[in-house]
């Protein structure tokens, strides 16, 4: 017995549009790299997100603010070409779901409600895979292997040579891993393959 589990395909589709999004809002992008940027992360998003759901939308979205956040720049938000890339993701996703739920009647509560909310906050009728919320550190060093084994000097050297105060993209990959693994850890039920999206930026 097989059955497909789509964590892969949602990581390539997050890795994508994560690097888009830093691409788009580099403090040196011209307009138009931050357009084409923002334009192909919307229509990234949109294959994440029906392919694993509202997460391809929501924690990148979380990423890009808090990073922003930092890098004191949250101002980089307020574009029109932003306004473009979610007009984009409605027109993409309107149809397909509403096909989807012409053809499946209660596709859209199964999916967005029962699969997301519910499974999330513990109130599905059959919930599963309860855990801790350190389960994924305790499960992190097994995903990992074999670049385990350099995690530690690598934060060693980091913090020596204070790459944080001086290295946008290492700020952003932080927020990536953090805003990842917190989510998911906030969660009632646990996988280890939920935390793919964070594999990458670590």
């Amino acid at each position: 017995l097989s059955m497909p589990i789509p964590d892969s395909y949602l990581s390539v589709c997050f890795a994508v549009t994560c690097v888009l999004l830093f691409n788009a809002f580099q403090a040196d992008a011209p307009d138009s790299r931050r357009r084409i940027c923002l334009l192909a992360a919307a229509a990234f998003v949109f294959l994440g997100t029906m392919t694993k759901g509202v997460v391809a939308l929501v924690l990148p979205a979380a990423i890009v603010f808090l990073w922003l956040l930092w890098e004191r720049r949250l101002k980089s938000l307020w574009k029109l070409d932003l306004f473009a890339a979610a007009l984009l993701f409605l027109a993409l996703i309107i149809p397909v779901t509403w096909l989807l739920e012409k053809h499946n009647p209660g596709f859209t509560r199964y999916f967005f409600v029962d699969e997301h909310l519910s499974r999330f906050t513990g109130n599905r009728q059959e919930q599963a895979h309860p855990e801790p919320p350190w389960f994924f550190l305790k499960v992190l060093p097994l995903l990992l292997a074999p670049w385990t084994l350099f995690l530690f000097r690598t934060v060693r050297t980091m913090a020596a040579k204070q790459v944080l105060k001086t290295d946008a993209v290492s700020r952003f990959l932080l927020v990536w891993t953090l805003v990842v693994i917190g989510f998911f850890s906030a969660s009632t039920g646990k996988l280890m393959s939920y935390i793919m999206p964070a594999l990458l930026p670590l």
